[in-house]
């Protein structure tokens, strides 16, 4: 609110379109829909005014996680990629790590394996290159997916281990019980239900020590523990 009013008071765009996407962003997560897409179409017509890639970015990004939640594919693709895009014109590898996350979810939901597989490789070597431990730990978090749907199933244990390391030393810790989460399930796939019970155990320790009460954040802990019962 603070960067909206700031924005709109000094005619400075680059804040105005950042204040109404994350105020866009704000509505969505308390589910209030309709108006976080009145506030996200206004906040594109304002970043692209303004010609700044980073405010294009997040407006972009934005949308496209309003757009996600809804089940829109086609548009939330669009949207991520475009974001993807932007942020990597202007030089900002965390911003495109998280895009280019985003991306490969639904690239995946939709079902192109091989397509997920090779851009989430992308955001683990760009992580590395660049020493952002945030981007690589993406990579790796949401190569466990197609690892998970296709095998080999020890690849995939290995990358969701690599990533697990990387977020608890961040620490990020939603990146972290998604690959406790999705751990958890390629164990239940091997048979080993207690150590898949053991990760669970402590992926609910950490939900409840960090106040982590939105349902997108416990997903894939909830859908592992189904899995296990």
């Amino acid at each position: 609110l603070l960067e909206l009013h700031a924005g709109e008071l000094s005619h400075y765009a680059l804040a105005e379109a950042r204040g109404l996407s994350s105020l866009g962003y704000v509505f969505m997560t308390f589910n209030a829909r309709r108006l976080s897409r009145k506030y996200h179409t206004k906040a594109g017509a304002v970043a692209l005014r303004s010609g700044n890639p980073s405010a294009i970015a997040f407006a972009w990004f934005t949308l496209g996680s309003l757009d996600f939640f809804e089940g829109l594919w086609d548009a939330c693709e669009t949207d991520f990629e475009k974001s993807a895009t932007a942020y990597r014109e202007a030089g900002d590898i965390h911003g495109w790590g998280g895009a280019q996350l985003l991306l490969t979810f639904v690239i995946y939901f939709r079902g192109n394996l091989p397509l997920a597989v090779k851009l989430n490789s992308e955001l683990v070597h760009a992580g590395e290159d660049a020493a952002e431990p945030q981007v690589a730990s993406w990579g790796y978090q949401n190569l466990g997916y197609p690892g998970l749907a296709a095998g080999p199933l020890d690849e995939a244990i290995a990358s969701l281990r690599k990533g697990q390391a990387l977020a608890a030393k961040i620490p990020a810790w939603q990146n972290l019980v998604y690959e406790m989460g999705l751990l958890a399930k390629c164990h239940v796939l091997q048979g080993r239900l207690d150590d898949a019970r053991a990760i669970l155990g402590e992926a609910f320790r950490i939900i409840k020590v960090e106040k982590m009460n939105l349902p997108f954040d416990q997903a894939e802990v909830l859908t592992a523990q189904a899995t296990v019962d």
